[in-house]
Protein backbone atom coordinates (compact mmCIF):
# COMPACT_ATOMS: atom_id res chain seq x y z
CA UNK A 1 0.00 0.00 0.00
CA UNK A 2 1.13 3.52 -0.72
CA UNK A 3 -0.88 6.08 1.16
CA UNK A 4 -4.56 5.23 0.83
CA UNK A 5 -4.18 3.62 -2.59
CA UNK A 6 -3.53 -0.03 -3.19
CA UNK A 7 -1.13 -0.88 -6.00
CA UNK A 8 -2.67 -3.49 -8.27
CA UNK A 9 -0.47 -6.19 -9.66
CA UNK A 10 -0.25 -5.96 -13.45
CA UNK A 11 -2.38 -9.08 -14.02
CA UNK A 12 -5.04 -7.89 -11.54
CA UNK A 13 -5.24 -4.58 -13.39
CA UNK A 14 -5.52 -6.30 -16.77
CA UNK A 15 -8.21 -8.68 -15.47
CA UNK A 16 -10.18 -5.76 -14.01
CA UNK A 17 -9.97 -3.78 -17.26
CA UNK A 18 -10.98 -6.78 -19.38
CA UNK A 19 -13.97 -7.41 -17.11
CA UNK A 20 -15.04 -3.78 -17.49
CA UNK A 21 -14.53 -3.92 -21.26
CA UNK A 22 -16.59 -7.09 -21.71
CA UNK A 23 -19.48 -5.53 -19.75
CA UNK A 24 -19.77 -2.59 -22.18
CA UNK A 25 -22.78 -3.19 -24.41
CA UNK A 26 -23.63 0.49 -24.80
CA UNK A 27 -21.59 3.49 -25.89
CA UNK A 28 -19.02 4.69 -23.40
CA UNK A 29 -16.93 7.82 -23.24
CA UNK A 30 -13.17 8.17 -23.31
CA UNK A 31 -13.44 9.77 -19.87
CA UNK A 32 -15.20 6.66 -18.50
CA UNK A 33 -12.51 4.41 -19.98
CA UNK A 34 -9.75 6.54 -18.44
CA UNK A 35 -11.58 6.63 -15.11
CA UNK A 36 -11.54 2.85 -14.80
CA UNK A 37 -7.86 2.64 -15.72
CA UNK A 38 -7.34 2.58 -19.48
CA UNK A 39 -4.48 4.86 -20.45
CA UNK A 40 -4.46 6.83 -23.73
CA UNK A 41 -2.02 4.47 -25.45
CA UNK A 42 -4.20 1.45 -24.57
CA UNK A 43 -7.28 3.27 -25.86
CA UNK A 44 -5.50 4.10 -29.12
CA UNK A 45 -4.36 0.47 -29.43
CA UNK A 46 -7.95 -0.78 -28.92
CA UNK A 47 -9.15 1.55 -31.67
CA UNK A 48 -6.31 0.62 -34.07
CA UNK A 49 -6.83 -3.10 -33.51
CA UNK A 50 -10.55 -2.78 -34.18
CA UNK A 51 -11.70 -3.99 -30.75
CA UNK A 52 -13.39 -0.64 -30.12
CA UNK A 53 -15.40 1.29 -32.71
CA UNK A 54 -15.25 5.10 -32.62
CA UNK A 55 -18.77 6.52 -32.73
CA UNK A 56 -17.72 10.13 -32.51
CA UNK A 57 -14.72 11.90 -31.04
CA UNK A 58 -14.55 10.70 -27.42
CA UNK A 59 -17.28 8.02 -27.59
CA UNK A 60 -16.81 4.35 -28.39
CA UNK A 61 -18.57 1.01 -28.44
CA UNK A 62 -17.21 -2.53 -28.66
CA UNK A 63 -16.84 -3.50 -32.32
CA UNK A 64 -18.34 -6.95 -31.71
CA UNK A 65 -21.52 -5.21 -30.47
CA UNK A 66 -21.49 -2.62 -33.29
CA UNK A 67 -21.27 -5.36 -35.93
CA UNK A 68 -24.52 -6.96 -34.72
CA UNK A 69 -26.57 -3.78 -35.26
CA UNK A 70 -28.64 -2.92 -38.33
CA UNK A 71 -28.12 0.56 -39.88
CA UNK A 72 -30.94 2.14 -37.84
CA UNK A 73 -29.57 0.78 -34.57
CA UNK A 74 -26.05 1.83 -35.56
CA UNK A 75 -27.37 5.35 -36.06
CA UNK A 76 -29.03 5.27 -32.62
CA UNK A 77 -25.73 4.05 -31.14
CA UNK A 78 -23.97 7.09 -32.64
CA UNK A 79 -26.77 9.33 -31.31
CA UNK A 80 -26.38 7.82 -27.82
CA UNK A 81 -22.61 8.34 -28.02
CA UNK A 82 -23.03 11.99 -28.98
CA UNK A 83 -25.63 12.61 -26.25
CA UNK A 84 -23.21 11.00 -23.78
CA UNK A 85 -20.72 13.79 -24.48
CA UNK A 86 -23.16 16.72 -24.46
CA UNK A 87 -24.56 18.43 -21.40
CA UNK A 88 -28.11 17.62 -20.31
CA UNK A 89 -30.87 19.20 -22.35
CA UNK A 90 -29.99 17.80 -25.77
CA UNK A 91 -32.51 15.51 -27.47
CA UNK A 92 -32.54 13.48 -30.68
CA UNK A 93 -34.75 15.21 -33.25
CA UNK A 94 -35.96 14.92 -36.83
CA UNK A 95 -34.64 11.75 -38.53
CA UNK A 96 -32.82 10.54 -35.41
CA UNK A 97 -36.05 10.80 -33.39
CA UNK A 98 -38.00 9.03 -36.14
CA UNK A 99 -35.68 6.04 -35.84
CA UNK A 100 -35.70 6.08 -32.02
CA UNK A 101 -39.53 6.13 -31.97
CA UNK A 102 -39.58 3.20 -34.40
CA UNK A 103 -41.46 5.20 -37.02
CA UNK A 104 -41.02 4.39 -40.72
CA UNK A 105 -38.07 6.17 -42.29
CA UNK A 106 -37.59 6.27 -46.04
CA UNK A 107 -34.05 5.62 -47.20
CA UNK A 108 -30.92 5.31 -45.10
CA UNK A 109 -30.65 6.76 -41.58
CA UNK A 110 -29.18 10.26 -41.34
CA UNK A 111 -25.42 10.46 -41.70
CA UNK A 112 -25.09 12.41 -38.43
CA UNK A 113 -27.08 12.58 -35.20
CA UNK A 114 -29.80 15.20 -35.54
CA UNK A 115 -30.13 16.93 -32.19
CA UNK A 116 -31.97 19.85 -30.63
CA UNK A 117 -31.65 21.74 -27.35
CA UNK A 118 -33.59 24.50 -25.64
CA UNK A 119 -31.39 27.62 -25.97
CA UNK A 120 -31.83 28.64 -22.31
CA UNK A 121 -30.57 25.25 -21.10
CA UNK A 122 -27.71 24.93 -23.56
CA UNK A 123 -24.49 25.76 -21.82
CA UNK A 124 -22.57 24.90 -24.96
CA UNK A 125 -23.24 26.14 -28.45
CA UNK A 126 -24.34 23.82 -31.20
CA UNK A 127 -21.13 22.55 -32.79
CA UNK A 128 -22.60 21.14 -35.98
CA UNK A 129 -25.31 22.04 -38.49
CA UNK A 130 -27.06 18.87 -37.27
CA UNK A 131 -27.29 20.28 -33.74
CA UNK A 132 -29.85 23.04 -33.40
CA UNK A 133 -30.94 25.36 -30.65
CA UNK A 134 -34.73 25.75 -30.66
CA UNK A 135 -37.66 26.07 -28.30
CA UNK A 136 -38.22 22.67 -26.69
CA UNK A 137 -41.07 22.83 -24.14
CA UNK A 138 -41.52 19.96 -21.71
CA UNK A 139 -44.47 18.49 -23.61
CA UNK A 140 -42.21 18.12 -26.67
CA UNK A 141 -39.68 15.94 -24.82
CA UNK A 142 -39.77 12.17 -24.46
CA UNK A 143 -37.59 9.10 -24.04
CA UNK A 144 -37.57 6.33 -26.65
CA UNK A 145 -35.35 3.25 -26.50
CA UNK A 146 -33.43 4.86 -23.63
CA UNK A 147 -32.58 7.98 -25.66
CA UNK A 148 -33.82 11.52 -24.96
CA UNK A 149 -35.91 12.45 -28.02
CA UNK A 150 -38.53 14.91 -29.16
CA UNK A 151 -42.13 13.69 -28.71
CA UNK A 152 -43.77 11.86 -31.61
CA UNK A 153 -45.92 14.91 -32.41
CA UNK A 154 -42.93 17.28 -32.35
CA UNK A 155 -40.94 14.80 -34.43
CA UNK A 156 -43.65 14.71 -37.11
CA UNK A 157 -43.77 18.52 -37.28
CA UNK A 158 -39.98 18.86 -37.38
CA UNK A 159 -39.88 16.31 -40.20
CA UNK A 160 -42.55 18.27 -42.09
CA UNK A 161 -40.25 21.31 -41.89
CA UNK A 162 -37.04 19.54 -42.86
CA UNK A 163 -37.81 16.52 -45.08
CA UNK A 164 -39.32 16.06 -48.50
CA UNK A 165 -43.11 15.98 -48.58
CA UNK A 166 -43.15 12.23 -49.26
CA UNK A 167 -40.87 11.47 -46.29
CA UNK A 168 -42.79 13.79 -43.98
CA UNK A 169 -46.19 12.32 -44.95
CA UNK A 170 -44.95 8.81 -44.14
CA UNK A 171 -43.83 9.96 -40.67
CA UNK A 172 -46.98 12.01 -39.97
CA UNK A 173 -49.24 9.15 -41.07
CA UNK A 174 -47.44 6.75 -38.72
CA UNK A 175 -47.74 9.23 -35.84
CA UNK A 176 -51.49 9.62 -36.46
CA UNK A 177 -51.88 5.82 -36.58
CA UNK A 178 -50.29 5.69 -33.14
CA UNK A 179 -53.18 7.71 -31.82
CA UNK A 180 -51.68 11.18 -31.61
CA UNK A 181 -54.64 13.54 -32.18
CA UNK A 182 -54.51 15.54 -35.41
CA UNK A 183 -55.06 18.71 -33.36
CA UNK A 184 -51.79 18.06 -31.53
CA UNK A 185 -49.97 18.19 -34.85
Amino acid sequence: LTGKRAILRPMERIDRLHAWESAQVFPFSRAAAVEVGWDPTEIAARLRSGRWHRLTRGAYVLTEFWDTLDPGDQHLCVVAGRLLLLKAGWHAARGSAVIAHGLPYLGQPPGHPQLVCQPATATANATSPHERLAALPRQDRAVARGIRVTSTARTAIDCARSMTMREAVVVADAVLRRGVPQEEL
